[in-house]
């Protein structure tokens, strides 16, 4: 009898769990499955997160066709491919339009965008920029620029517009951030995609929106579009904490992205490609020691700076080390109104090395002053592009002291021990 009344309470009991967790299970789901506020923190848009935290009126000003950044805001930061980019507007159907605050390339210009040089550069799937994007078919939307002829800087229009995956500021954009005192305003100069006339517009490293009919070279500012369904993943928008977007990869150095920075040899050192030969970086410095190009060449093959670079330079490097930096590629082609200021000039010519220097397209050019490139500026004068005491890009003699920028291949496979990949906190390798 004791058994038979046993068996009985198990079973009710067994029951009585079924049922109350059966119950607790329903109830639960039910609240988190059908819940869209825990859905929205599974699955926020970027868009919206970025509308949430900030401020119309204050933040953000509300325009026809969406939101654009107030140039006094320091919460519209984002980082994306490794780089750091200011958010300038946040269009109606949730694209947001970034504007790169890192070091561009540097090109000439001489005509209206979409047929210049730099158009065609920004959208080579080839170049720096644009294999260094993040599955850019994933994240990004196309850009529109806009292409108006300016007459009138008190009547500025944006009527004809191209779309493309990575563009340059309009002046309308240089405006609506602000001008003089806006985000995108340095002590540098960069192209506009506006003319007037046969004369192009840029922005001059004293500020303003200036236009020349001369061949200047300065730099190029990429401006991209994030796609709506970008998701938010974490971030608040402030330069110390960036709204994050993409993957944030594996722990080696392939996974890095272009403007974060390493360190090697007991110096700092930034990241400005990834490609087929490994992880192109340059330092963030210049060696104590200035020198000579050469006495009348302008082939750095042939040159006093290629001997030291990749003698003594080279051979201080501790044998680990060595073993670590790859054998490059270097790109010696002469960039001249010869060959109208055509880029692909550039990659026409090159050498094999352990060590240069950087080329006129490199990211990271201006950073410091006197300093010369790779790039020859004429096939017949001994002449190379040089980065001046103002930081501007220009044609000096070969026979002239100026600092040395030493620019290293290192190997993509090395694994990353440590650190953030800022200046300050450089990722630490094997």
């Amino acid at each position: 009898m004791g058994k038979k009344i046993f068996k009985i309470c198990s079973i009710l009991f067994i029951l009585a769990c079924i049922a109350f967790y059966g119950y607790r299970f329903y109830h639960y789901y039910n609240i988190y499955h059908k819940n869209s506020n825990w859905n929205e923190v599974e699955h926020t848009p970027l868009y919206k997160t970025v509308l949430t935290n900030s401020y119309v009126n204050n933040d953000l000003s509300q325009l026809e066709d969406g939101y654009v950044y107030n140039y006094k805001n320091d919460k519209n930061y984002v980082k994306y491919s490794g780089n750091l980019w200011r958010i300038e507007k946040i269009e109606s159907d949730g694209k947001i339009r970034l504007i790169a605050l890192n070091s561009g390339p540097i090109l000439s210009n001489s005509s209206v965008f979409k047929e210049s040089f730099i158009s065609k550069y920004l959208n080579d799937e080839e170049n720096i920029i644009y294999r260094n994007l993040e599955d850019p078919d994933i994240y990004l939307s196309k850009t529109s620029v806009c292409l108006d002829d300016v007459s009138d800087m008190e009547n500025i229009t944006c009527n004809e517009k191209e779309e493309y995956l990575i563009g340059i500021p309009s002046i309308s954009d240089y405006q609506i951030t602000g001008g003089l005192d806006g985000f995108i305003k340095s002590e540098r100069e960069f192209w506009l995609s506006n003319m007037s006339e046969e004369s192009q517009y840029y922005v001059s490293n004293t500020g303003g929106v200036k236009k020349t009919k001369v061949t200047h070279h300065y730099e190029i500012l990429p401006v991209i579009t994030l796609s709506s369904e970008v998701e938010y993943s974490y971030g608040d928008g402030s330069v110390e904490n960036p709204y994050a977007v993409g993957n944030p990869g594996t722990n080696y150095l392939n996974q890095k992205g272009i403007n974060e920075y390493i360190s090697f040899n007991d110096s700092v050192w930034k990241i400005i490609d990834q490609n087929e030969i490994g992880t192109k970086v340059v330092l963030d410095g210049i060696l104590e020691n200035k020198n000579i190009f050469d006495k009348k060449y302008n082939t750095f093959e042939n040159s006093y700076i290629y001997k030291y670079l990749n003698g003594d330079y080279y051979k201080s490097f501790a044998d680990e080390l060595k073993e670590k930096i790859v054998k490059g590629k270097w790109f010696v082609g002469v960039y001249t109104s010869d060959n109208d200021y055509d880029y692909n000039s550039i990659y026409q010519t090159s050498i094999e090395a352990n060590v240069g220097l950087l080329n006129i397209d490199d990211l990271g050019l201006l950073e410091y002053e006197n300093v010369y490139t790779l790039t020859p500026s004429d096939s017949k004068n001994s002449v190379v592009y040089t980065v001046a005491s103002d930081k501007t890009v220009y044609s000096d003699s070969v026979n002239k002291n100026k600092n040395i920028r030493p620019v290293l291949y290192l190997d993509s496979n090395m694994a990353i021990k440590s650190g953030k990949g800022s200046k300050e906190e450089p990722y630490v390798v094997e």
